[in-house]
């Protein structure tokens, strides 16, 4: 492929389908009711990661609902059903379906949230990640906020290329899309301050179970002598933070992660710094210790040396 081409795919708007009419009017207003019931019971919004989370202003401000009640029900089964056309449709393939994720978030005056993508594969311990994203939008009519669009972005910034759309949250909307596509809420201004009159929306996330992977090699099965493979070691000329983001994609798949390989192996970083210097395998060997390269084998980061 050439650079023109991967620039082209970079700069594209991920897939995404909508569909308006998602419950029906009777069913947006008992939901609505549901959440000016709780108003109380709404807090503030998190960001980070599972564990680490934390509210952070300067990124995201919004009120969250978790205690979906009797709706948990009913919305997983309108979810569940739209599932196989739409991860078909946006060229997801089949969806090994473990959980859905259902959150109520309320975007009241002055709430936004900036560009992020849904998904992370480096959580070790999950045994799903997230593949698809759904948001469903519904308010009080009429409208009395402004603003509150989602913006898709492409994979590249403005800045480098890149293009972004702009979706209205219509009522009654279901938007759908890869949970890899970066993607913000715009600031919403709603001069009323009425938390019934807040943009709100259901998240709703699919979870795709993780294939089982096979168990890394032992000390026996990687050769005493090593050699880096031209192949599939990064290109000469890429920054050592993309080798990484390599390794990190790797060591997801693999049921790992670069932080617990760099924690008990002081050595690696070294070893993966020596990755871009393929004809000095002896330095490669002194500075690895036995557990780096045998991570780094099972990347398929080093062959054995002819």
């Amino acid at each position: 492929m050439t650079a023109s081409a991967t620039a082209s795919i970079f700069a594209r708007i991920a897939p995404h389908r909508s569909i308006r009419g998602f419950l029906g009017d009777e069913l947006v207003e008992q939901l609505l009711q549901y959440a000016q019931d709780r108003e109380r019971a709404f807090t503030p919004t998190r960001v980070g990661p599972t564990g680490m989370r934390k509210v952070a202003e300067d990124v995201r401000i919004s009120l969250v609902l978790h205690d979906l009640g009797p709706w948990r029900d009913v919305l997983e089964e309108r979810f569940r059903a739209v599932m196989d056309d739409a991860a078909h449709a946006l060229g997801l393939g089949s969806i090994d379906l473990a959980v859905m994720e259902l959150e109520l978030v309320a975007h009241g005056d002055g709430a936004f949230y900036k560009r992020h993508v849904d998904t992370s594969t480096t959580q070790i311990n999950a045994r799903s990640d997230r593949v698809l994203t759904g948001v469903y939008y519904f308010h009080r009519l009429p409208r009395a906020f402004d603003g509150g669009e989602l913006r898709l972005h492409s994979i590249a910034p403005v800045e480098q290329g890149g293009r972004f759309v702009d979706i209205a949250p219509e009522r009654d909307m279901l938007l759908l899309f890869p949970s890899w596509a970066p993607h913000e809420v715009r600031p919403i201004s709603c001069p009323s301050g009425d938390f019934a009159q807040s943009r709100f929306a259901i998240n709703c996330w699919y979870r795709q179970r993780r294939k089982a992977v096979a168990a890394p090699p032992s000390d026996a099965a990687v050769p005493a002598r090593l050699a880096v493979d031209p192949s599939a070691r990064p290109a000469r000329g890429r920054d050592i933070d993309s080798i990484y983001l390599e390794i990190d994609s790797r060591t997801a798949a693999a049921g790992s992660t670069r932080k617990l390989l760099r924690d008990g192996d002081p050595g690696f970083d070294e070893a993966v710094r020596l990755i871009e210097k393929p004809d000095d395998a002896d330095a490669l060997l002194a500075a690895a210790s036995p557990a780096a390269l045998r991570a780094l084998w099972e990347f398929g980061l080093l062959v054995a040396a002819e």
